[in-house]
C-alpha cells in the first residue's frame, strides 16, 4: 500500500470515527443524567454493568481508556511501520503505570522491603511490542522491572526525593522525548505535529509554574528555582514568555490580562477569587490545545499531523468524558457538569 493511498484510507476512517464520537457530538444529552447507569447505556450500549455506582464510575473511566489505548495501537498496525512519535502516544499508558508504581513505593516508606515488593496496578497497560518491560498478567509490577530501561533512574531517585519531584521527572522525561521524535520527522510528516508537540510541552510548563508556585512554599518566594524542573523545549530556555509567567504576580487581575497568553486566566478573578487557581488555568489550557487540535486535523491530510492531531482529539474526548462522570458521581448540575467538560 502506498503512502498517499495508505493516508487515504486511514484519513476516511478517522473523518468516520471523528463524526460518531463526542468530539462532533452534543454532549448535553450526557450531562442531563443524574445515573451512571444511564450514561453506561449511552456510553457502551452494546455492554451491561452490574456494579454500585462508586465502582461503576471507575470502571468506566477504565473503558474508556482502555478504548482509546485498542484504537492507536490499530492505528499504529496500518501505519507499519510505526511512526515513532506515535509509538510516544502509547507510551503515555506505560509513563501512567510508572508514576502509578512509584506513587505506591513512596507511599510504603523508604525501606527495602518497600521497594522489593510489586504493586498490584489498577490498570495494567500491555504495549506488546513497543514495550520498554513486560507487564505480567498479573498487573503486579515491581520496581526491579524498570532496571536497563529509560526509567531506571526511578528506584533511586524515590530514595532521595519526594514524590513531586519524581513525578515531574516522569513528565520533563516524556516530553523531552516526544520533542526530539517530532523533530526528527521528515518534512513531509512534521506539519501539525511539531507545532502541537511545542504547543502541549509549553503548557505543560506553564502549568507546573502555576502548580509549584500556588502550593509549595519555596517556589513562592523563590520561583527561579522552578526552572530545573520545567522542560527544556528549545535552546534558548527559559524564554520570555516563561520568565514572564516565573514572575508574574498571582493576585492581580492587571498582570494577569497583561501576560502573553491571557486566555490562561479568563474568569479567574470572578466570583471574589483573589488568586489564579492552576486547575481553571489547565482547564484553559487543555481547552485551547484540542482547539488547536481540531484545527490540524482538517488542515493536514494525508501525513502524519492527520493521525497525531485525531489522537489528541480523542485524548480529550476521554479526558471531558470522564469529567463528566465523575460531575455525575459528585452530584453536580447540568450546567456545571457543561462547564466543567467544556467543548470544542
Amino acid at each position: 500500500m502506498g503512502k498517499t493511498f495508505r493516508y487515504g484510507y486511514i484519513q476516511a476512517k478517522l473523518h468516520a470515527l471523528v463524526g460518531e464520537s463526542f468530539i462532533r457530538r452534543d454532549i448535553r444529552p450526557l450531562t442531563r443524567n443524574d445515573d451512571a447507569h444511564e450514561l453506561a447505556r449511552q456510553l457502551f450500549p452494546d455492554r451491561t454493568y452490574d456494579l454500585p455506582e462508586k465502582a461503576l464510575v471507575r470502571q468506566l473511566q477504565i473503558d474508556l481508556d482502555r478504548e482509546l489505548f485498542r484504537l492507536v495501537r490499530r492505528i499504529l498496525r496500518v501505519l507499519s511501520p510505526s511512526p515513532p512519535v506515535i509509538v510516544h502516544l502509547l507510551r503515555k499508558y506505560e509513563f501512567r503505570m510508572v508514576r502509578a508504581l512509584a506513587r505506591a513505593v513512596a507511599n510504603r516508606g523508604g525501606d527495602q522491603r518497600g521497594f522489593a515488593e510489586p504493586v498490584l496496578l489498577e490498570s495494567a497497560w500491555d504495549l506488546g511490542p513497543f514495550a520498554s518491560f513486560p507487564v505480567p498478567e498479573s498487573g503486579e509490577l515491581s520496581i526491579s522491572a524498570l532496571e536497563g530501561t529509560s526509567y531506571a533512574w526511578i528506584g533511586p531517585a524515590l530514595a532521595k526525593q519526594p514524590l513531586f519531584e519524581i513525578e515531574g521527572g516522569l513528565d520533563r522525561q516524556y516530553y523531552r522525548e516526544l520533542l526530539d521524535l517530532s523533530r526528527a520527522l521528515h518534512r513531509s510528516d512534521r506539519g501539525g505535529v511539531s507545532e502541537l508537540v511545542l504547543l502541549e510541552a509549553n503548557l505543560q510548563n506553564y502549568i507546573w509554574i502555576l502548580r509549584l508556585r500556588t502550593y509549595f512554599n519555596r517556589y513562592q518566594s523563590e520561583p527561579s528555582a522552578i526552572l530545573p524542573l520545567l522542560v527544556p523545549v528549545a535552546p534558548q530556555f527559559p524564554d520570555r514568555v516563561t520568565r514572564a509567567l516565573l514572575d508574574l504576580p498571582l493576585d492581580s487581575p492587571e498582570a494577569a490580562r497583561s501576560f502573553r497568553y491571557p486566555w490562561l486566566f479568563d474568569e479567574q478573578f470572578t466570583g471574589g477569587a483573589q488568586r489564579v487557581d492552576p486547575a481553571r488555568a489547565e482547564a484553559a489550557a487543555e481547552m485551547f490545545l484540542y482547539r488547536k487540535a481540531k484545527r490540524y486535523f482538517y488542515q493536514y491530510p494525508f501525513c502524519l499531523g492527520l493521525v497525531y492531531s485525531f489522537c489528541k482529539l480523542k485524548e480529550f474526548e476521554v479526558a471531558r468524558l470522564t469529567t463528566i462522570l465523575e460531575g455525575v458521581k459528585m452530584s453536580m448540575s447540568e450546567q456545571e457538569l457543561l462547564a466543567a467538560a467544556g467543548s470544542l
